[in-house]
């Protein structure tokens, strides 16, 4: 599995940063080869999205739409004006793109202190916020009828590829994992975002539990010049 390099002039993001590492760390990096890099992803996911040319994209974690959301935008406009895009956030999306094939489902956080972990410690939204939280104990199986009314609403039976850029605590990492595999055809392609962003759990979860997992076939980007935080992952 191997996807081939190419640039479209996406902004990188810079992960792991000195100055975010030094205000919560006392100690060095234990993966120095991802130490404040330049995070080319959104180069990647678009990369990713023209290699495999999916029809119906699945991305959790829409927040702003300004970042990911506008790569799948792109892919709708310029390489498969066929396909479809639904896009999951605990909150909705003001700046939802206005493409007629893309749709925002708000789904169910899969903890209770969401509101700190992706809200920005409550300076983007608070618990009263959410339309689902009373329904994060059973959040894998709340989300998949929320996600599958929505499907159903657009004639789609599976989706044929899942971006997962949503709450970074190992809860919500995985939970999402499962979610999409049940959402997904096999084999299951599945993007996931900061896997070498240190300063968030799920990297640590994926280099624990998924990367050397024989239930994976995993890759990582790192034949690409440009550093990639992220991995595609397939899942049979």
């Amino acid at each position: 599995m191997k996807i081939e390099e190419n640039h479209y002039g996406f902004h990188p993001r810079r992960i792991n940063s000195a100055s975010k590492w030094d205000q919560k760390y006392d100690h060095d990096p234990i993966y120095p080869e991802y130490y404040d890099k330049k995070c080319h992803y959104l180069d990647a996911l678009y990369a990713t999205l023209v290699q495999l040319k999916p029809n119906y994209c699945l991305e959790i974690g829409t927040h702003d739409g300004k970042g990911s959301t506008r790569v799948f935008e792109k892919y709708l406009k310029e390489v498969n004006p066929d396909a479809h895009l639904i896009t999951l956030d605990v909150m909705p999306c003001s700046n939802l793109p206005k493409h007629p094939n893309i749709e925002q489902v708000i789904v169910a956080p899969h903890h209770a202190r969401i509101a700190e972990t992706c809200g920005n410690r409550g300076n983007w939204f608070v618990q009263d916020d959410l339309a689902h939280f009373d329904k994060l104990e059973n959040s894998i199986n709340e989300n998949l009828k929320l996600v599958s009314e929505k499907m159903k609403e657009m004639g789609i039976e599976k989706f044929d590829i899942a971006f997962i850029d949503g709450d970074h605590e190992e809860e919500s990492f995985l939970n999402d994992i499962e979610l999409c595999k049940q959402l997904t055809a096999a084999p299951h392609y599945l993007l996931l975002d900061d896997t070498k962003e240190e300063l968030h759990p799920c990297c640590h979860i994926y280099h624990a539990q998924i990367k050397d997992s024989e239930s994976y076939e995993c890759y990582n980007f790192e034949d690409w010049n440009h550093f990639v935080g992220m991995s595609l992952v397939k899942s049979s």
